[in-house]
Parts: structure tokens; sequence; C-alpha cells
């Protein structure tokens, strides 16, 4: 027996020609066998490959309502699952990075099933965390002043309350995990082995240290208390030192110069945390001025609309193309 909840699929696509029409086909056959109502929306983010052909040439023979956000320029993984969510009116939605698809259908059911049972949020997420994503999530959990256990979630399913709660947010730079734990509503998570080997987009490192830079500033108080700790260091060392010279006058020692390693190796780090305080300090100002700019978050190219509908007499298919 189909479920009567309304489902919103977001689909992530930047480049994934060689695996979005099989994965699309399983998609909507799963929300088709287990939802009686649902929506499948792409967000297409500026593909250089043949990525929205593909879909356009497909979702005439897809089942259900099919929504194709095709957006001007690259905007990256965030901003375009906050154009699909946008778009979506279901009461629970999945959120769904294509090229990261590594799970079974059944875990997607896994995953509404454990929502059902009271959950706003429910990630999946692989059974090993990589080291060097488990450090970092735990330097920021560190850090933060919301209690979030983040982790690498490959896919999530949000109630309508959570995500009216996020989209309600006025501010530009978004991280969806975090937004998410900081609405406080209740979250759990589903573990899955990958069923397959699949090959992954990776981010650049430039990208990586934007995205973590933005995050840090975004959910902790770094930025006001690193100052205040270095501070107190170099006033420590301070101290240290006018003992030093004060031990050294008073029992008449040696006055040649001595000590240049030390003294080149304490400039060095003062000047180091000068900079990096610096550094945080004009990351501050650039996410400041984002925000006072108000520009909008993202910009929609064009959108298509597909409604396959299932008849006893056959199919009926529709589709639109929104300038």
């Amino acid at each position: 027996m189909k479920n009567k909840v309304y489902i919103s699929c977001v689909i992530y696509l930047h480049n994934d020609e060689g695996i979005v029409c099989e994965a699309l086909e399983n998609i909507t056959d799963f929300l088709y066998k287990n939802f009686e109502h649902f929506e499948v929306i792409c967000v297409e983010d500026c593909s250089s490959d043949k990525t929205l052909k593909k879909v356009l040439d497909l979702i005439p023979h897809l089942k259900g309502y099919i929504n194709v956000i095709s957006l001007t320029r690259k905007h990256g993984l965030e901003t375009a699952m906050l154009a699909g969510s946008d778009k979506s009116i279901g009461d629970y939605i999945y959120e769904i990075e294509l090229s990261f698809m590594d799970y079974s259908l059944d875990f997607m059911l896994e995953l509404f099933n454990k929502a059902q049972s009271g959950f706003d949020i429910v990630a999946g997420r692989w059974q090993k965390i990589p080291f060097v994503s488990k450090s970092f999530y735990f330097v920021l959990k560190l850090v933060t002043y919301v209690d979030m256990d983040l982790s690498t979630e490959n896919i999530i399913i949000v109630s309508r309350r959570a995500l009216n709660t996020i989209l309600d947010m006025p501010e530009k730079t978004r991280y969806r995990k975090g937004l998410l734990y900081f609405t406080g509503f209740p979250k759990s998570e589903c573990i899955y082995r990958p069923i397959k080997r699949v090959k992954r987009k990776n981010r650049s490192i430039s990208e990586k240290l934007q995205l973590a830079l933005e995050i840090i500033i975004s959910f902790s108080r770094i930025g006001s208390k690193m100052p205040l700790l270095l501070s107190m260091i170099f006033l420590s060392i301070s101290i240290f030192t006018g003992v030093l010279i004060l031990c050294e006058y008073i029992w008449g020692a040696s006055s040649d110069v001595r000590g240049w390693t030390t003294l080149m190796a304490f400039l060095s780090f003062a000047f180091f945390g000068t900079f990096l305080v610096l550094g945080f300090l004009g990351e501050y100002i650039s996410m400041i001025l984002i925000e006072l700019q108000n520009r909008p978050l993202y910009t929609i190219k064009k959108q298509y609309h597909s409604f396959n509908k299932q008849e006893k007499v056959g199919t009926h298919s529709t589709l639109k193309n929104l300038d």
C-alpha cells in the first residue's frame, strides 16, 4: 500500500551525463511504488556536458511530476539545493547529490520510515568516515557555539517545518548541515555500506578551504576569541622575557648578543598570529558585505515541467518550457 505523504525529491546535477538517466529512472520508479503523491526537482548547475539535454529527453518518459531547474551559472551545491528546496511543496523533502548516490533505494525508504518515527531531519552516511573529514568535523564541533554532531552525510530527508525554518533565515552564506542543526528540531541518522563504487567529483583544495572558513565563521565565535587568546599568549611571553632580562641584569649576566634563533622564532610566531587574525577579520568583513549587498542567492535560466500521468488506457505526458 502506498504512503499518502507528499514527497519532494531535490536532486543536484552537475556534469552527470553518464549516470543521470539510470539514476532518475530508478528514483522515480521507487517514488511511484511507495508514494501516492510525489515530485522530482532536478537542479542542473550549469553543467559543461550533456546532462541537461539527457534529462530533458528523458523526463517525458518518467512517472510523476518532474521539474527541471537550469541555473544561469555554477552556484555550487549549497545554493543549488536551496533553489530546488524553494520550489518544493512536499511534506518531506529528500536532498540528493547524484554523483554521491552509492546507496540502495531501500535505504531511502529506511530514511523516510525513520523520519516518520518522530524525527524532522534524518541523514544517511557511510559506515566509515574518511580520516580528513572526521578530523575536520571534530575541530568544527569544538569551536562552534551550536552543538553540532556533523558528519559526511550523502543524503538527507527533511520535514516541511524544518525546511521552512531554514528557508525563512535571511542570511546569504548558507551551509545546510549547520543550519539544520541550528533549527533545533529532532535529528537522527542512518548508516549504510556503499553498494557500488562511485567516481566522486571531489572539490578542489581551494573550494574545500573556502567552505571550511565559511562554516567556521558562520557557526563559531573564533574571530572574537582568537585575538583574545593570542594576546594572552603574547602577554605571557612578554612577562617571561621581562623576568629573564631582569634576572640577567641583577646577576650581571653577559650582555653579548645571543638568543637570535629564539627571537626570530618568537617574531615569526607573532607575525603569523597577527596575519591569521587579519585573515579571519577579512573573511568576516567579506561575509558582512555579502549580507548587506542583498543580491539574489541564485538566478534561474529556464524551468521545464513534465507531468506524466499513469492511466489505465495509456500514458499522458506534457512538457512545458517556462522561461
